[in-house]
């Protein structure tokens, strides 16, 4: 998906946000926000002595990825006195069925962070809550395209995000080290409008004629499986595994790791002089980088930004309201302000650490990038990149997979429909919903 806008919009939109209450979604009169037009000036809610609990796949509080989400926690306890937010670990290994089993005791938790790529796999069998009466798509702290893309499923929205939460799969370099050897650099590429498969490969070569370590992380399938699927914007997916774009892209992985014989480098060595160029996760190496001790002149660059951006995108973060939760507005109200505090943190962290032209070129791709939303579950059993350093062929890959992938590409489109047709009668979720027919789609969700 191309998005038209770019970071620094909705940055700044963020900016003269003074407060997240004063963006809320409901109107003096109770009714909803209309995006800026005419507004009503609201009515200031008070959640003062509110108890509200979040669960994430770590504790939020101490995760030095994501502990910028207890600041806006904070920052909601300050503004309304006696309330209490309290920290939670749950949602990966079996957070489906953690949340389940809450809801059945009657003592499920306000707020969860979802992280996947199979959102709608979970949205469709009632786990969580459409929030929409007390959302407003336009209010800056969101992403407005992340949450029409995968926090909506069939009309109704259940989770919101911002694009600066994400991971975002990136190039990481020591420029000095390039320099000492006289190697042309990713960021010379990218001036030139070249920074592409070919000129990759290209690196490569020089990298190993250099004898320069690199490390390459291709292992999450989310990345190996980018031109997968295609989606419609009636719900449903489309098999696309066997198509071109595709071949192409599982050619460009077996030429890195099999034919150039790319090998993996684990972290603890990646930003020193023995390894020149590392392709990982914002904000991971960013603050791996921060908390080194090299000297170098260290750079960043986006994954291919420039010819068919693949997957500068690796998992996206949501906050949703499982079912059952109690105090839906005070959560929603939370949400925001956790949002909020990543964005500025994250905002803050990437400009004091990247060079000037660094984060320029990170503004200018962020947004305007590919990245992926929705699997349903239709990832290859094996694992694809440890195939093609086997030597595996990548026909023979498609032809092992792609009737497989067929299949639960089916039932699931055949259950997004038997969902429409039951919520365009006024009825419940399909019976096949209900039972949580797509469980690959949802340990892919549960999954960091």
């Amino acid at each position: 998906m191309k998005k038209s806008k770019i970071l620094a919009i909705i940055l700044a939109a963020a900016a003269v946000c003074s407060s997240v209450a004063g963006c809320s979604p409901k109107s003096a009169d109770g009714g909803a926000s209309d995006g800026g037009k005419n507004q009503v000036e609201e009515k200031k809610k008070d959640f003062s002595g509110v108890q509200l609990r979040v669960a994430g796949y770590r504790d939020l509080r101490t995760d030095p990825y994501n502990s910028s989400y207890s600041i806006g926690a904070d920052k909601f306890m300050e503004e309304y006195p006696g309330s209490n937010v309290e920290f939670l670990v749950a949602g990966k290994e079996g957070g489906n069925e953690q949340i389940v089993a809450a809801v059945n005791a009657g003592d499920v938790w306000n707020v969860q962070l979802i992280i996947g790529v199979s959102l709608p796999g979970i949205f469709r069998n009632d786990l969580y809550t459409p929030i929409d009466e007390y959302i407003n798509k336009n209010n800056p702290v969101y992403t407005k395209e992340l949450v029409e893309e995968a926090g909506t499923y069939l009309g109704k929205t259940y989770a919101v995000g911002n694009v600066m939460m994400s991971d975002f799969q990136y190039g990481i370099y020591n420029e000095t080290l390039y320099n000492d050897y006289n190697i042309k650099t990713p960021a010379q590429y990218y001036q030139e409008g070249a920074w592409n498969r070919e000129s990759f490969l290209k690196m490569i070569d020089d990298l190993k004629a250099n004898q320069v370590q690199m490390y390459l992380n291709f292992e999450k399938p989310n990345k190996t499986g980018t031109y997968a699927v295609e989606h419609h914007d009636d719900g449903t997916v489309e098999l696309a595994y066997n198509k071109q774009p595709n071949r192409e892209w599982l050619t460009f992985i077996k030429n890195i790791v099999y034919d150039k014989g790319v090998t993996s480098i684990k972290n603890g060595k990646t930003y020193t002089r023995e390894v020149g160029f590392a392709l990982d996760i914002l904000p991971h190496i960013l603050i791996d980088a921060k908390n080194s001790s090299t000297q170098d002149t260290i750079r960043y660059i986006p994954f291919l930004a420039k010819e068919n951006p693949i997957s500068s995108y690796i998992v996206e973060y949501y906050f949703g309201v499982p079912n059952g939760a109690k105090d839906i507005e005070a959560s929603v109200e939370l949400i925001d302000y956790m949002i909020k505090a990543c964005v500025e943190d994250r905002t803050a962290m990437y400009k004091e650490n990247m060079l000037e032209e660094d984060y320029k070129i990170f503004e200018e791709t962020a947004v305007d990038s590919h990245y992926i939303v929705r699997d349903c579950g239709v990832w290859p059993e094996n694992e694809v990149v440890e195939y093609f350093r086997a030597g595996g062929a990548v026909s023979t890959n498609i032809d092992e997979n792609a009737t497989r992938m067929q299949t639960i590409v089916d039932d699931y489109n055949k259950s997004v429909e038997e969902d429409r047709a039951k919520m365009s009668s006024g009825g419940d979720k399909s019976e096949t919903a209900k039972g949580a027919d797509n469980k690959e789609a949802e340990d892919k969700a549960a999954a960091e």
